[in-house]
């Protein structure tokens, strides 16, 4: 009797999710966080699940399960729980219970699992793009650096230094590996990269609609909105028909009516950044440059009177808003001097803000509120080198992959996607997001979409004997 291997797994996955939830639904049942009053216990009779974290574990559970079919859908179900709530209460919860990294592990679970059913249907495997990604430089670049963070943080806890920071712990960076994976293996449809764009705008869209007290100068919403803008303008460019294409241009426009909303400086900053990269790589710049030329001087006339104009002429007048810019600047002394004393380990990662009182000249502790400087003091020179080379290289492959005319979906989101990345690298030189898994996902996109490139390149050879082939069975 031949036992269907690919079946069996299928269930035990969908097993694994059930089992992943009902478990961190019961620990959460008795902490009194999922349902309970954190006041006064209630009877199970009386109690009442909270809908903001009830609804979105549903909605991932029910993308997992699907996952081994469509191995994306993890990759929606992490965007939808990791950057859909603001960093409160219902957050906290999923973070203290590590059902992102239970998500994350279980999309790998389901890529593999998708796996065997594709070699079940008997696909062809001569286009299973698996060599390519596992020689692709970016993935060396990705695997490396995780591996050397993961012995920096070891090391630093040999002698006392490292502390287990949640939002920089070591196990972020094997979420950002997991989603790097999925994403490089998934990512090479034009439908796929819509659906990321349109989940991640819609994620933050209803963020800010259901808590718009918590948006306003929120580094978190500034950074995924200067994300969120450019990678919607990519959905716009890779949408087939008028209403995907209105679909994508209206989350643009919220989106970036959201960024208006936070005032917040370094997001906007790092979308003017991207929109100049967008720019570059487009194939109609003078084009673009007549229709956005009028519309960013009607724009900017209301912007100077308005208040988020005012918080950049603050600095440059010596108010108020100074004193963040020389706060800064001390704590980029700080990293400098971290770095310097822990060349090869660094501090640990996550590990900035507690030893950072020890460098500081002024005694606080603060975190590095940037990127680049945190992932240099936090895991050494070689863990900043690996960090600077991933995206130094991805948005580089991007520029490339725009200007080459040998597949469609690269020239249509190469563009967005390298500026994707640049609004991440500049957003990240004001505020810390060295461990955003978001980015390493869209990393992992650039590797698809190069493999692809490279894939037709490599088989381009085959393409005649395909053609001659059926002739020649006929007579």
């Amino acid at each position: 009797m031949r036992i269907d291997i690919s079946r069996g797994l299928y269930v035990c996955h969908c097993l694994l999710v059930i089992l992943a939830f009902w478990t961190l639904g019961w620990i959460a049942m008795h902490q009194e966080i999922l349902g309970l009053s954190q006041s006064t216990k209630r009877p199970a009779s009386d109690w009442i699940p909270n809908l903001e974290v009830v609804i979105p574990s549903l909605f991932a559970i029910g993308m997992l399960i699907f996952a081994p079919l469509r191995p994306q859908l993890g990759l929606l179900a992490y965007i939808a729980i990791g950057y859909g709530f603001p960093r409160q209460e219902s957050y906290e919860f999923f973070l203290r219970w590590h059902v992102l990294e239970a998500i994350s592990l279980l999309s790998m679970s389901a890529l593999i699992v998708s796996q065997f059913l594709q070699r079940r249907a008997n696909v062809d495997f001569q286009s299973d793009p698996a060599r390519l990604i596992l020689r692709h430089p970016l993935f060396i670049f990705m695997t490396a650096l995780v591996s050397w963070i993961l012995i920096s943080a070891l090391a630093s806890s040999l002698y006392g230094g490292y502390q287990p920071v949640l939002n920089h712990s070591p196990i972020q960076m094997l979420d950002g590996w997991c989603l790097f994976v999925v994403a490089a293996y998934c990512m090479r449809t034009d439908l796929t990269w819509w659906y990321l764009g349109i989940t991640f705008s819609l994620t933050l869209c209803l963020r800010a609609a259901l808590a718009p007290r918590y948006i306003h100068l929120e580094g978190d919403m500034g950074v995924l909105l200067s994300m969120g803008i450019p990678l919607a303008l990519a959905t716009l460019a890779v949408a087939k028909t008028i209403p995907a294409k209105l679909v994508a241009l209206v989350f643009a426009g919220m989106q970036s009516f959201t960024l208006y909303m936070t005032e917040n400086r370094g997001g906007l900053v790092a979308l003017g950044a991207a929109m100049i990269v967008l720019w570059l790589a487009s194939r109609w710049k003078w084009r673009l440059l007549v229709v956005i030329t009028p519309v960013a001087l009607i724009a900017a006339t209301f912007f100077v009177e308005s208040g988020y104009w005012h918080r950049f002429e603050d600095i440059w007048n010596g108010g108020s808003n100074r004193g963040s810019v020389d706060s800064r600047l001390l704590i980029y002394e700080a990293g400098l001097k971290m770095t310097y004393r822990n060349p090869v380990f660094g501090v640990g990662i996550g590990n900035f803000e507690p030893q950072m009182s020890k460098y500081s000249r002024n005694g606080k502790s603060d975190s590095p509120h940037n990127n680049v400087i945190g992932m240099f003091a936090e895991t050494g020179f070689l863990g900043g080198l690996l960090y600077v080379a991933l995206f130094g290289c991805s948005i580089g492959l991007c520029l490339m992959q725009a200007r080459r005319k040998q597949t469609e979906l690269m020239q249509l989101v190469a563009p967005g996607l390298g500026a994707t990345l640049t609004a991440y690298i500049v957003s990240g030189m004001f505020m810390t997001r060295h461990t955003l898994e978001l980015a390493y996902l869209l990393v992992g996109g650039v590797v698809a979409i190069n493999t692809l490139q490279t894939k037709e390149t490599s088989f381009s050879n085959q393409v005649p004997e395909e053609k001659v082939s059926p002739k020649k069975e006929q007579y």
